[in-house]
């Protein structure tokens, strides 16, 4: 199986950091030049953010993250394997990652996408699972679990996702593992549990360097950073405080009812490398 990995030019640290850390797993990996978000056209950036239905604009980052992803689905279509992996420059595999990326016979007909990766939080899953190697399982996911580190796809459903982004243009996560663009891409999306990688900035025992920073999360952080400081009245505080209490409570009898009806699950993805 090929290992897509999406890595700057601007980046070439990165790549012989993360290619240095897989050779021990023997993987068949192919670069996919990322899409550099700062360097595109202010008209091309615009014809993206139109076809957003978000409430504040992406960033150049954010729509260069989106397009490489594209690039990399552009790739697995071309290579018209069974099944590939694409993954993002700062994930880390788990010990046992070899066996899930030298073999596809784990995954079931019916999967549209295979999520491998964790952000440590605990998620919403079907009753029903699957077996997976070394002792993993497979969920179905129902609720949002955001991040594209690392996850695998097949020919079809990278068709399937240029088609729908055409017309569609979101932060890439959201747009993949989002509870409502799950829904409107209509695909099947599993998860490994415990997941078999982790991008750097999950783990405690991170890089103590700059060389695995997200530049789209720094873009992310400093755009909250600046929308707050404009629109933060104490009557939007207010306000903003009573939804997230209201939420809460909301969340609670939500899953109480879910886990009595036995219709969800709610388990805290591990990484299988801790």
């Amino acid at each position: 199986m090929k290992v897509y990995y999406i890595n700057l030019d601007r980046s070439p640290e990165r790549r012989a950091w993360f290619t240095r850390q897989t050779d021990a797993l023997g993987l068949d990996l192919v670069r996919v030049s990322a899409v550099d978000g700062r360097e595109l056209p202010a008209a091309e950036l615009d014809h993206w953010r139109k076809l957003s239905e978000g409430h504040k604009a992406l960033s150049a980052g954010e729509i260069g993250c989106f397009l490489s992803h594209r690039k990399a689905w552009g790739a697995v279509l071309a290579g018209n394997e069974k099944w590939a992996f694409v993954a993002e420059d700062d994930i880390h595999f788990s010990r046992n990652a070899a066996a899930f990326l030298s073999d596809d016979s784990w995954i079931p007909a019916q999967a549209g996408l295979v999520k491998a990766e964790t952000d440590l939080r605990r998620h919403e899953f079907s009753p029903a699972s699957w077996p997976a190697p070394c002792g993993h399982e497979l969920r179905r996911l129902k609720a949002s679990h955001l991040g594209t580190g690392g996850y695998f796809l097949t020919p079809a459903t990278a068709a399937h996702l240029l088609a729908f982004t055409e017309r569609r243009c979101e932060a890439i996560d959201g747009l993949l593992f989002a509870t409502g663009y799950m829904r409107q891409h209509k695909l099947e999306v599993l998860q490994i549990l415990p997941a078999i990688c982790i991008q750097d900035v999950y783990l405690d025992e991170h890089m103590d360097t700059a060389i695995l920073e997200s530049i789209v999360d720094k873009e992310r952080v400093e755009g909250r950073v600046a929308t707050k400081k404009r629109t933060m009245t104490p009557f939007t505080k207010l306000t903003r405080e009573v939804r997230r209490v209201l939420m809460q409570v909301s969340n609670i009898f939500r899953r109480a009812y879910l886990r009595l009806a036995r219709k969800s699950v709610f388990k805290l993805i591990d990484f299988d490398g801790r």
